[in-house]
């Protein structure tokens, strides 16, 4: 079992880069938000704020290079979890329509899915992991707005928070937990039998610490994975291929006793 202070961060340091103030540029008039406008072969316009992403695309996009294509889902993936994505052409060919909806895909199908599950699935305590600390917040948020017993803990957090947090999860205050790669390594509590990547972890180590959440102390855990996109499923197969498993799409049905430690309790009649 870890001790308090052991939950420490184990993420990679979040760089914000900053633009270099050097040279003999003027100063620009200070604008509310963050507005980010990139100019390619592909893109005749790509702006980025906050709180929505617009992407007018021209036929550039008809036939993608893989280079492209890698680039095109860096930007998705780096951009706000929230955000409206739209795709215009006067030709978009059939061959090419399957990868437009994988970047235009409802992310709220993400959301349902996961809340369909919580529902469905018998569990102690459960941590979901996700990739940054924005989106810890938001979907524990979202997780406690539909009446989930859910918490955060992430980074951005001070210690004693983190503590404090920790200590209502252990003690079955709170039976789901969204966390960053900050809980992936040497938290081992008892009850937690389900461990959700709602975000793909970024390599196989980092998936191998977070499954290893669920099923401690001789007990029995499942390992549930949502995969988005090619770079997901590249990601799994790696951990496939290293750690020589099969991880098979979650079926209907699953078999309550292959991740459910049950506890016979014999309570003596009263007399």
């Amino acid at each position: 079992m870890a001790d308090n202070d052991d939950l420490l961060d184990y993420e990679d340091e979040e760089q914000n880069e900053q633009p270099d103030g050097s040279g003999d540029v003027p100063a620009k008039k200070e604008v509310k938000g963050t507005y980010v406008s990139i100019h390619s072969s592909g893109f005749r316009d790509f702006l980025l704020k906050p709180e929505i992403l617009r992407a007018i695309v021209d036929c550039g996009f008809e036939h993608p290079s893989e280079d492209m294509r890698r680039d095109v889902q860096e930007i998705f993936r780096s951009t706000p979890h929230s955000k409206q994505v739209m795709m215009f052409s006067a030709t978009l060919s059939k061959e090419i329509r399957p990868v437009c909806k994988k970047f235009m895909q409802d992310e709220n199908e993400k959301n349902k899915k996961l809340f369909e599950l919580l529902d469905v699935l018998e569990f102690n305590q459960v941590v979901i992991f996700v990739k940054s600390v924005q989106r810890c917040m938001a979907l524990a948020q979202l997780l406690t707005e539909q009446n989930f017993p859910a918490i955060g803990i992430h980074r951005g957090m001070t210690q004693e928070e983190r503590l404090s947090r920790y200590q209502q999860f252990k003690d079955f205050q709170k039976r789901i937990l969204v966390a960053t790669n900050l809980f992936g390594r040497g938290m081992d509590i008892e009850r937690v039998n389900i461990v959700f990547n709602y975000d793909m972890p970024e390599d196989s180590d980092t998936y191998l610490h977070r499954v290893a959440r669920a099923g401690r102390f001789g007990t029995k855990g499942l390992a549930i994975t949502l995969v988005s996109d090619e770079s997901d499923a590249k990601i799994l197969n790696d951990v496939q291929e290293r750690f020589d498993v099969n991880i098979t799409e979650l079926p209907d049905e699953i078999d309550l006793a292959s991740y459910m430690f049950l506890l016979k309790l014999s309570i003596p009649p009263q007399i």
